[in-house]
């Protein structure tokens, strides 16, 4: 599994702000389905009841779509296709009134909110496009008045419908425009602080939360790391000497460089995180005992053959590793206490090595 989609997938497990939206958008598509098939089916009945059959029948049709999309939403809790199914005979039963006039040519007055529920309901640019394409149409047909248009519009009423009905649509397509930008900030904020939470500032490594939020669940190892992993466990040696003889900004260019060459020698899908202070924890996945003590010695050769120049000269680095082998009949915490406990047996025995 890839670094970046470990990572973004916990992002998106921890983000609700994009539940919550759709959450609210299904109850409000529920609530305009209930609407739209107990209205427009009363409707439809009355133009029967005066004659327009034409009209009528369109307009059951239109509130047997409104029930299909509640069924399919409530079925598949697919907000998409409800969304188009509503929008699309939003649409449609505009076009259809503002031809045929509706009842005594009050047709146009039900666009009005018709077409902020197709707004609403559809893309941003979408959006755009649909209202564009629904005043193009008002106009062209009021003016060429083709055989299908059966309304009496004056060319006053006309005019000022059609400059409402533009103003109305740029006001709401601002709202929902506001809406998205509002949203979308929402959640560049929150990836921001889940970034903050779960990143260490200084190396830009996980930080321990990361692991323990994301990989230890009811202290055991999960996903990728339940079987056939390892845990190496890094100490930076005499780090302390670091930062009393070269200063705290020399200390913070140590921690760096480690996790700089730890990112750059693990593979994609082992974790790099720091543990707290100068230890750093990585975590290998599909590895034997002997292949990650292999691979610690690796890291500790790549970072001892790394050199840091201060005005105090050339400083080499070299860390010391405690090795730990994932087990599904061991806790996490007895895991870690393992590799501690290994880290200290390597630092006992001279520093710069692996136990």
């Amino acid at each position: 599994m890839d670094k970046k989609a470990q990572l973004q997938a916990c992002v998106e497990d921890q983000n609700s702000l994009q539940q919550v939206r759709l959450a609210t958008r299904i109850y409000i598509l529920r609530m305009l389905s209930v609407f739209g098939v107990g209205t427009v089916f009363v409707f439809g009945i009355n133009s029967l009841w005066i004659g327009k059959s034409w009209l009528g029948g369109f307009l059951i049709v239109v509130a047997i779509m409104s029930a299909l999309s509640m069924f399919w939403l409530m079925k598949n809790n697919n907000q998409k296709v409800a969304s188009a199914i509503i929008a699309f005979g939003a649409v449609l039963l505009s076009l259809v009134l503002f031809s045929t006039g509706g009842v005594q040519n009050t047709g146009p007055l039900w666009i009005y909110p018709l077409v902020a529920v197709a707004i609403f309901l559809t893309e941003f640019i979408v959006g755009i496009i649909t209202v564009s394409l629904l005043i193009l149409y008002c106009g062209v047909v009021a003016y060429l008045q083709p055989s299908f248009f059966e309304a009496s519009y004056s060319p006053d009423i006309i005019t000022r419908f059609l400059f409402s009905l533009t103003m109305m649509c740029f006001f709401c397509l601002c709202i929902e425009y506001a809406g998205e930008r509002s949203h979308s900030t929402i959640q560049s904020l929150h990836s921001a602080l889940s970034d903050a939470a779960n990143t260490d500032t200084l190396t830009k490594l996980y930080n321990r939360r990361f692991i323990h939020d994301n990989f230890i669940k009811n202290d055991n190892f999960s996903g990728v790391f339940e079987h056939n992993g390892t845990v190496l466990l890094l100490d930076i040696d005499h780090f302390k000497l670091f930062n009393d003889e070269h200063g705290h900004d020399v200390g913070d260019s140590v921690l760096k460089l480690v996790g700089e060459t730890l990112t750059s020698t693990t593979r994609n899908d082992d974790i790099v995180a720091r543990w707290g202070g100068e230890e750093f924890l990585v975590i290998l996945t599909h590895s034997t005992p002997e292949i990650a003590t292999k691979r610690a010695n690796q890291f500790r050769e790549a970072i001892a053959a790394q050199s840091l120049f201060t005005d105090a000269g050339k400083l080499t680095i070299t860390v010391s590793i405690g090795v730990s082998h994932i087990s599904a009949s061991k806790k996490a915490s007895a895991i870690l206490k393992h590799a501690d406990n290994k880290l200290y047996e390597a630092k006992a025995a001279g520093r710069n090595r692996v136990c």
